[in-house]
């Protein structure tokens, strides 16, 4: 298994999936976890594997956006 993330190649709605990270077996199978998600085909999505030895990345921040 390793880390993958996923990403929409198109433009999302409001709604709609943006990105994941999955721990999966492949490409294949990282895709496949997100394919019941809002907004999501068989050909708007990409996978990418993190390559955990490699330098400090950032994987996920969030903000409070309330006013």
């Amino acid at each position: 298994m390793a880390l993958y993330e996923v990403v929409r190649i198109d433009e999302a709605g409001p709604g709609e999936f943006v990105n994941a990270t999955v721990i999966a077996g492949g490409t294949a199978q990282a895709r496949k976890a997100v394919a019941h998600l809002e907004g999501v085909t068989s050909t708007n999505v990409v996978a990418t594997r993190i390559d955990i030895a490699g330098p400090v990345r950032l994987l996920a921040a969030y903000w409070d956006e309330r006013e």
